[in-house]
């Protein structure tokens, strides 16, 4: 009898005694749930682990983000990638935008007309501020992390993770517009199997700017 054959009768033989071998061949799955001050569900959020025992990631698949310029705006307002990806720019706006950052780790500036789309490579971490030097109402943000394992909150204020190695894990959370006391949040977790981290913010989020002119600038449209 082959070693396989010998393992194959002990895990039989441990499930016909009723014990359940302790290992999660899919990965746990993880839940954060981020609450406002209010105890209300905090959307918008950016929510992602670092590993803290070099686990392994894997790359994301999908190598480029999309920010759209659509009625004058950033579209998703806060965007977020991991570390080396890409960014498209997609102007579906019938005018020309001049889309710029001065940020020190990723700055750019190019025009694009409508229906045109350029592309950002080698994103660094960090946040992106984002303008338009023609309508300067518009804005936006893009984050870079260092790990594969990134969201955003939704309606509910839930990010969702599939964690495989499981281990010790930094959990982190960014939002523009975050207080003072929630700005630097970190927190070592061990993940071992299926689990609900709860947050509660310690002060609300300030709103988010409008994209919108103050004036009916009608020449803007000749751009």
């Amino acid at each position: 009898m082959n070693i396989r054959s010998i393992i194959h009768y002990i895990l039989l033989g441990t499930l016909s005694l009723g014990f359940c071998i302790p290992f999660n061949l899919y990965g746990a799955e993880i839940t954060v749930q981020l609450l406002n001050s209010n105890n209300k569900p905090a959307s918008n959020i950016v929510v992602y682990l670092l590993p803290l025992d070099r686990q392994v990631q894997n790359s994301r698949t999908d190598e480029s983000i999309k920010i759209f310029q659509s009625e004058m705006e950033f579209s998703p307002y806060i965007s977020v990638s991991q570390k080396g990806k890409a960014a498209t720019f997609i102007n579906n706006d019938d005018i020309t935008h001049h889309i710029y950052s001065a940020s020190s780790e990723n700055r750019f500036s190019f025009r694009i007309k409508h229906n045109e789309q350029n592309t950002i490579d080698n994103l660094k971490s960090g946040q992106t501020l984002m303008g338009c030097n023609i309508h300067d109402w518009m804005s936006g943000y893009l984050f870079i992390v260092d790990s594969s394992l990134y969201s955003k909150s939704n309606s509910e204020g839930k990010s969702f993770f599939n964690i495989n190695p499981d281990g010790r894990y930094q959990l982190k959370y960014w939002h523009p517009y975050l207080g003072n006391k929630d700005a630097n949040y970190a927190k070592e977790i061990t993940i071992k199997d299926n689990e609900i981290y709860s947050i509660v913010l310690h002060q609300e989020l300030t709103d988010s700017p409008t994209q919108e002119s103050t004036e009916n600038l009608d020449f803007i449209k000749d751009y």
